[in-house]
């Protein structure tokens, strides 16, 4: 039942600056058994995951802030091209009659203020998708080598077994998540 204990090289890690993804490995060295699993030696599990430090969050923040702000002023303009369309009607004294308060803007006007809307609209929604969900990552930042700042770890983090003689293509065989080290006390978790 208890731990299996067997010679292990850790292998380099990498990073990949425009995906956000680290990758390190393990070459298992000794044939080993845990419970139904058997790994044939040599054998090597890297894992895959995504950091994010903490001046990459605050550039994707302010730039979907930025993109919602774009986005506000432009339903403001087609939203305003509605309320003069409703607007109420005014007396013409000269006229004797009731008159739009405003003159109507041309359709191509209006379609293309709607389509300069809906295009700011899915600029803000990529840019929000593109940053990481608080509670996908870890509970706290820290250190992490190769970053100048403190960095988050992404909680869906995978774990692959590399190809070998006996099939082609990795296997993914679990997950992982990490949180930092620091001298903060246990119960701030």
């Amino acid at each position: 039942m208890g731990e299996v204990v067997k010679k292990v090289n850790g292998m380099e890690w990498s990073y990949n600056e425009k995906e956000n993804t680290i990758q390190f490995g393990f070459e298992f060295l000794e044939s080993f058994t845990r419970r139904d699993i058997n790994m044939d030696a040599p054998c090597t599990i890297y894992c895959e995951g995504k950091v994010y430090s903490t001046s990459d969050i605050k550039t994707m923040d302010e730039r979907f802030y930025k993109a919602r702000d774009e986005s506000y002023e432009a339903e403001e303009i087609v939203n305003d091209v509605q309320r003069r369309k409703e607007a109420p009607r005014k007396w013409n004294e000269e006229k004797g009659e009731w008159e739009k308060r405003f003159e109507d803007e041309s359709s191509v006007v209006t379609f293309f203020k709607r389509m300069n809307f809906e295009r700011i609209e899915r600029d803000e929604k990529d840019k929000n998708t593109s940053r990481p969900l608080p509670r996908d990552l870890s509970l706290d930042c820290g250190p992490f080598p190769g970053f100048s700042d403190e960095v988050y770890v992404r909680n869906d983090g995978v774990i692959k077994l590399k190809s070998n003689k006996f099939w082609k293509g990795d296997i993914v065989i679990g997950s992982w998540s990490a949180e930092p080290i620091s001298n903060k006390p246990k119960s701030y978790y």
